[in-house]
Order: structure tokens, then sequence, then C-alpha cells
């Protein structure tokens, strides 16, 4: 029997609590002056390039542990746990992280396993569109925004939607 511990010997909850302690870590240490040299000088921004590099490790992490499972039926249960943490990264306001786990969920490597999502029950799936739903680009994104304006603090934002406006000002 092997010691290492899988992704599905943690609970989507404690992952999401963890992740959060570390998304907020790394938020924390943005300042506001960063967002607004980051429209003309990324390279000045380190702080922001810290959450960048951990949104792309994320979404590396996510597929990389459902394409690391040879079979369908296991792998199966990976993206439903992935879609569990996705939910409480979700209840837990950590719209960073959830995105990452989103995008994760839908790249190209994981979107074609069709032996692995012919494994996920309706509900489960269901559940994927609405949180997909969430963080679509439609209307600029308009229904996180809603989210993030209506979400009181502490929360763990997506720094991207703040850049993406400061970038086109």
């Amino acid at each position: 029997p092997s010691s290492t511990i899988g992704v599905l010997d943690v609970s989507p909850l404690e992952l999401a609590r963890q992740w959060c302690l570390l998304d907020h870590t790394s938020f924390a240490q943005v300042r506001f002056r960063d967002f607004l040299r980051f429209a003309s000088h990324p390279e000045d921004c380190p702080s922001l390039d810290t959450l960048s590099q951990g949104f792309n490790h994320a979404t590396s992490w996510v597929a990389y542990q459902i394409l690391r499972v040879d079979n369908p039926k296991k792998r199966g249960r990976v993206v439903v746990h992935m879609i569990s943490l996705a939910e409480e990264l979700f209840q837990l306001n950590n719209f960073h992280a959830f995105f990452g786990v989103i995008i994760g969920l839908t790249q190209l490597s994981v979107a074609r396993l069709r032996a692995t999502w012919k494994q996920i029950g309706k509900k489960e799936l269901k559940t994927l569109r609405t949180l997909q739903q969430t963080v679509s680009p439609i209307n600029n994104f308009a229904t996180l925004r809603a989210i993030h304006d209506s979400t009181p603090p502490p929360f763990v934002p997506l720094p991207t939607l703040f850049l993406r406006d400061l970038v086109m000002l």
C-alpha cells in the first residue's frame, strides 16, 4: 500500500479552507498601487505576478489530478471531487481559486475525456454548468461582478476583473 495521500483522501471542504488561507495571504500582499501600476508596467508588480502564477498553478494542478488517474471510473470520482472543491471555494468566497478550479475542469485535455465524463452524474454535471455560468465572460463577467459587488468581506476576489478594467482604461 502506498503511503502517499491522494486528492481523494482530503475532503473538498478542507482543501478549500487551506486554499483560502494561501490565497488570502497572497492577496494581502497586493497593494492598491500595484493594480494601478500594472496597466503600464506589469513587470513592476511582483505581488500580482505571484497571484497570476498561483492561478496558473491551480488550473494545471486540477487538470493534473484528473489526468494522472488512468481508470475512467476513478477519474470520474476525481472530477466530482473537483466540482465539490469548486463549490466549497465559492461558498467560502474565494473567487480566485474558484475560477482556477473551473478553468482546470474545462481545459481541453480534461474536457475530451469522454469515458470519464460518462461517469459523472446528472446532478454533478448540472452543478458544474451552474458554476461555469457564474464565471461566464458574457457581458464582461456580469454575473461574477454582481457577486463581487454583493459579497461582504472577507473574500478573495478575482484580480483579473480589476486588471482587465484598468488595462481598458
